[in-house]
């Protein structure tokens, strides 16, 4: 059957082409995996080379939480970014606290709108 035949190539050539996008997608996520992996360290180490911000007295564990933190929420983008000033420890200092002030106030109001949705389930 010669129709039978040109379908299986068409479904053939298909499974091809989803194969090749998808081997593609999953080499630029491991790229991109791979970059954010390097820029987390750099950003880690820049930090951690700064005593984590802290001064005497501070706690440095809850500041190595917030690294953590800032890491999860961060772009690579703004990684690169601060990480390229990382020379000028004004630049680097005052970028790292607005990221991390953002970081902060965003994980804040996630925390209330958690707590007024389970408020609200509670009074259903």
């Amino acid at each position: 059957h010669p129709t039978l035949l040109s379908w299986e190539a068409v479904v053939s050539t298909q499974s091809t082409g989803a194969k090749e996008r998808a081997e593609a997608e999953k080499k630029e996520r491991q790229k991109q995996n791979k970059l954010l992996k390097g820029e987390r360290k750099k950003l880690r180490d820049n930090v951690k080379a700064r005593n984590y911000f802290c001064q005497g007295s501070d706690n440095i564990v809850q500041a190595m939480e917030n690294l953590e933190l800032l890491l999860l929420g961060v772009t690579l983008d703004d990684m690169k970014k601060l990480n390229g000033v990382s020379s000028d420890a004004t630049a680097f200092s005052s970028q790292y606290s607005a990221l991390l002030d953002a970081q902060l106030k965003e994980q804040e109001a996630k925390k209330r709108e958690n707590l007024a949705k389970a408020k609200q389930s509670q009074e259903q």
